[in-house]
């Protein structure tokens, strides 16, 4: 069919890409209101708001680093469980069926170094199977902008009517470090 049946606008044949992702605030929202994750994700708050590491050598976590503290007086991480996310993004070629698949893979970095990289402690946000290499851009679009509106300001938990906490990201500040 060269026209839409419906409309009978003409037909683009180049295949359009849908992708299905989850959101990652919705996805945090749901860690922060079980008592035990909260705890654990509390660790930069509990670890890194009333220190200043003074030694270089007491590097052992990204919150030691002059970033952190430069963020922190930009006023991000103001809130008791505001969020330190990394979206890592990969992308790989199967020899077999000659798809390209891409994976958002989603860590959170509230967690202690120890866990932080544990399967349970990690989601993907997205997965994505295509016939051609993807624009990403086009894909990332909708995950920065849950991150732009995640950062500007904090999102507020209610369970049974009754405010459960306030927490916030910081991707409206610093928007990611490198562009694709």
């Amino acid at each position: 069919m060269t026209h839409c049946p419906v409309c009978n606008e003409q037909r683009n044949f180049r295949q359009r890409i849908y992708i299905k992702y989850v959101s990652i605030a919705k996805k945090i929202a749901q860690l922060l209101s079980v008592n035990k994750k909260r705890e654990k994700l509390m660790y930069r708050h509990q670890v890194f708001e009333n220190e200043h590491l003074q030694d270089d050598s007491d590097l052992f976590d990204l919150y030691c680093g002059d970033v952190y503290e430069e963020m922190k007086q930009d006023r991000a991480f103001t809130l008791l469980l505001d969020q330190g996310v990394l979206l890592a993004v990969d992308g790989f070629t199967s020899h077999k069926s000659h798809k390209a698949i891409m994976i958002m893979h989603v860590i959170l970095l509230n967690y202690e170094p120890t866990i932080r990289f544990q399967d349970k402690n990690m989601f993907q946000a997205a997965i994505l199977c295509s016939d051609n290499k993807p624009d990403i851009r086009s894909f990332l679009f909708p995950i920065v902008k849950e991150f732009k509106k995640f950062g500007e300001a904090p999102m507020r938990m209610l369970k049974n009517g009754d405010e459960l906490l306030d927490f916030g990201g910081h991707g409206a500040f610093y928007e990611f470090k490198y562009c694709i």
